[in-house]
């Protein structure tokens, strides 16, 4: 505080504009009220002598003006001497990334052990699924390691603060501590896990450019590495060993997204592959085993006859383009009738339909017989009305019935084969007649059907 009594009141407006520096706060306030002592007593400016200051006092108008928010120290010490005395969680999300079984947005509820830093996370649909799976994870926790959880420490969101979770903790005996509102650095523990999760998560689907739909498979697989291979910062130990009290083998560690091979258990054809390409996503919860993607049957397989191969990383053309974004149907749409239809059955049965060409009327001899047949020729491609191509067209489909040669078994599955690929892959359907005589696909397919009677 200033005590003006004694000063002019010019000083009055000095130390206005000065006690910006010294009356803010009392560690930063210290270094400015020596500066204006040292002014004032040094005589370094003129008119505020007999000044009188005071260090226990506070300005409104700096606190309005250049508050900042409290200093949070790590920890330099060890606050639990067990496992499962603390519990941290939080919940991120919700991601907008779809997964391999679902479109909807998904959370992430982690929980942290505060003396062994052991992480455990779950993946969720809704917020409410909160309290159902607290309720499993700490059944089986004080069952397996016969320790009682004493505290959790969660932030103020409505999954954790609510009427449900309130009374099965008090059912337990179990204290809930909440972080102060809009300080997430009181829960820093699990806020620092999330960060260290998401970002390993991120680089290992980047690692071989792995479809981002399995970016919980990611999660689950760097939640389980990080367990095994993070030391405490005080303890010296892995998380693994300070809650089992066994060392960790991770002689099974395998990099995630790698090309892989799989054992088909259901092989019974002689000829028939015994393995099918996949790729690796992480390792079995309950199981000692690889969870792998199978290429062939489109799914997530967990089992143990899988081989990997992890010569080549970070190479865009292990994954097969079926993978991207997009499902199974959506490729197919995608594909060119072309590539559907077999090239023999294409050489045969091929309609062609010529498009207008205005430079077929070419010289031509009256004595040489070549040049009138391609006279001829470069008449029946000039363009012709509508009605006259659809009569041309009906014409050529209906003259095709009686082709020369039998129809055998074997052409009629070949080209019900067709039919049934086509149909498969057909995107747009004409609306019209004419639109479908201007198509050879159509034209194609309406001539094999009336080969079919």
């Amino acid at each position: 505080m200033v005590d003006f009594s004694a000063g002019p009141q010019l000083a009055v407006c000095l130390l206005a504009k000065a006690s910006e520096c010294w009356l803010w706060h009392r560690r930063l306030g210290h270094a400015g009220m020596r500066n204006l002592h040292t002014l004032a007593k040094k005589k370094h400016v003129i008119g505020i002598e007999g000044v009188k200051f005071k260090k226990d006092h506070l300005c409104g108008a700096c606190e309005a003006g250049k508050m900042t928010r409290a200093k949070h120290p790590s920890k330099t010490i060890m606050t639990t001497t067990r496992p499962f005395e603390l519990l941290h969680m939080d919940l991120f999300g919700p991601t907008h990334y779809s997964t391999l079984t679902t479109t909807a947005c998904l959370y992430g509820f982690i929980i942290v052990d505060d003396y062994s830093r052991y992480t455990w996370v779950h993946i969720i649909l809704y917020k409410n699924e909160v309290q159902d799976i607290f309720r499993r994870f700490a059944n089986h926790a004080m069952t397996n390691y016969g320790i009682k959880i004493k505290h959790i420490r969660s932030d103020n969101g409505i999954e954790f603060k609510n009427t449900g979770l309130d009374t099965y903790l008090d059912t337990l005996g179990i204290t809930h501590e909440f972080s102060a509102p809009y300080t997430p650095q009181q829960n820093g523990i699990v806020e620092r896990k999330n960060r260290t999760l998401i970002e390993m998560a991120r680089t290992m689907l980047d690692e071989y450019k792995t479809p981002r739909k399995f970016w919980p498979e990611a999660i689950d697989t760097a939640c389980h590495v990080i367990n095994r291979v993070y030391l405490h910062k005080f303890l010296k130990k892995t998380s693994y060993e300070l809650l089992t009290g066994k060392k960790p083998n991770v002689s099974y560690f395998r990099v995630f997204g790698a090309r892989c091979w799989i054992k088909d258990p259901h092989h019974t054809s002689k000829f028939a592959p015994k393995a099918h390409e996949g790729f690796m996503l992480g390792y079995g919860k309950d199981s000692h085993s690889y969870r792998v993607f199978n290429l062939f049957h489109y799914k997530v397989v967990e089992t143990v006859d899988v081989r990997f191969d992890e010569t080549n990383g970070s190479q865009r053309e292990h994954l097969p383009n079926v993978l991207d974004e997009a499902t199974p149907s959506e490729s197919i749409k995608l594909m060119g009738t072309g590539e559907i239809i077999p090239s023999e059955e294409q050489a045969e049965e091929e309609i062609i339909i010529s498009a207008p060409n205005q430079h077929e009327d070419s010289a031509r001899s009256e004595d040489n017989a070549e040049d009138e047949d391609n006279d001829q020729q470069g008449q029946n491609l000039r363009p012709v009305h509508p009605r006259v191509a659809n009569e041309v067209h009906i014409e050529k489909i209906i003259d095709s019935i009686n082709a020369p040669g039998p129809l055998t078994r074997s052409r009629a599955t070949q080209l019900a084969n067709f039919c049934g690929h086509f149909a498969f892959v057909s995107i747009s359907e004409p609306k019209k007649v004419d639109e479908a005589f201007m198509e050879p696909e159509w034209i194609q397919a309406m001539q094999e059907e009336l080969q079919q009677f």
